[in-house]
Formats: structure tokens, sequence, C-alpha cells
């Protein structure tokens, strides 16, 4: 079998699907495609919630602007690489986790250019992967 050095490193790791319906608390997934969308307290116009699908950040923008925000600042704080998958119908966020740990997130870079590199890196290998496995026969 073809090495991957984050994708299969003899089987330690391999992706998950980012977001499940279980995690999310405040029941936000089924109308923002994002997990636990929340305002801030005290009447701040500060909102968080966890990592949205590609069309989860389009329906929530939407709502921002609809709701009369001119200016909306975006941060993201993940450490760990996040590919998106398409589903045909939206871009679904993956991580890569251990396979020992599955709720323990592999931090691969603490600097946002350590983890562009990384997601690029590991951007990379899947395409590799997935090559070998359906067109060459793995």
């Amino acid at each position: 079998m073809m090495y991957i050095p984050m994708i299969n490193k003899y089987g330690k790791y391999f992706l998950v699907r980012d977001v499940t319906e279980k995690l999310d608390k405040n029941k936000s997934y089924d109308q923002y495609r994002a997990p636990n969308v929340h305002r801030a307290k005290g009447g701040f116009p500060v909102y968080s919630s966890g990592q949205p699908t590609e069309r989860g950040l389009i329906t929530l923008l939407d709502k921002l602007v609809q709701d009369s925000f001119t200016e909306i600042l975006l941060f993201n704080l993940r450490e760990e690489p996040v590919l998106f998958v398409d589903n045909g119908s939206d871009k679904i966020p993956h991580s890569i986790r251990d396979q020992v740990n599955l709720h323990d997130c592999v931090i691969v870079g603490r600097t946002n250019t350590e983890a562009d590199e990384a997601e690029a890196r590991v951007r990379k290998e899947v395409k590799t992967f997935l090559y070998f496995m359906y067109f060459v026969g793995g």
C-alpha cells in the first residue's frame, strides 16, 4: 500500500466528519448548517458557532445582513486542518483524527502559516491517496 504520511501513517490517522448533530447543543445545525450558533451575552453584536459547512457560512452571513449588520468580521480559531468534502449539495468539513481517540484533534500547526501549510499538505495527500485507491487500484 502506498504510504501517505498524514492520512494513513500506518493506519494511525483518518478523516472524520467534523460536525455531527449530536454535538449541536443549541440545535442550530438544521437551520444554519452550523452547530451551536449563538449570540454573546450582554446584547453585544457578537456571534459564535462551530465550523459551518460552506452553505452554512453563506446562510449565517445572509442572516446577519438581513439583521442590518453592514460590517462583519469573521475569525476562524481552528488550529487543525479542515478539509471540505463536496457531497453534491454542500461542502462538509472533515478533520484528521487519531483512530485511538476520535475526540482529540490532530494539531499540526500553531501559527496561521503552519496551519495553512499543514492543510495544503493534507489536501494533497488525500487527493493522492484517493487517486491511488480509485484509479491505480490500491
